[in-house]
Formats: C-alpha cells, sequence, structure tokens
C-alpha cells in the first residue's frame, strides 16, 4: 500500500519545462569618422539641393561603412 502511495504522489509532481530560445543580440560598436562638414545656404535653389544630396550620400556612405566594416 504505501508503494502505491508513494509511486502516485512522484507522478503529481510538478515537472519543470524547458525550452530553449535563441535570438540575435545586437551590441553597440563604436564606430570611429568623421562627419563631414555641413553645406552651407545656397542663393539658387537647384545647387542647394544638390549639395544636401551629396551630403546625404556621403553620410549614407559613412554609415554604411561603420554597419558592414567595409
Amino acid at each position: 500500500m504505501l508503494c502505491f502511495v508513494a509511486s502516485t504522489g512522484l507522478n503529481c509532481a510538478p515537472r519543470t519545462v524547458t525550452k530553449v530560445e535563441y535570438r540575435d543580440v545586437y551590441v553597440p560598436v563604436r564606430c570611429n569618422v568623421t562627419v563631414p562638414a555641413r553645406p552651407g545656404y545656397n542663393d539658387d535653389p537647384v545647387m542647394g539641393v544638390v549639395d544636401l544630396c551629396e551630403y546625404a550620400e556621403k553620410l549614407e556612405m559613412l554609415l554604411h561603412t561603420c554597419t558592414k566594416g567595409e
């Protein structure tokens, strides 16, 4: 009788369920680049936009260099 009670009591004990989940962990890395000077005001609106586009492209290339390591 004692064996029956002991064996049924062990089956009712809570069980630990372990679930393994893998995730990407992003670690910030310092990027040592110098940011180019922002273009000044230009009276010609077309050239002002061209200067800003060139500046944005330079920044994009610097960010690409930092993130991809190329």
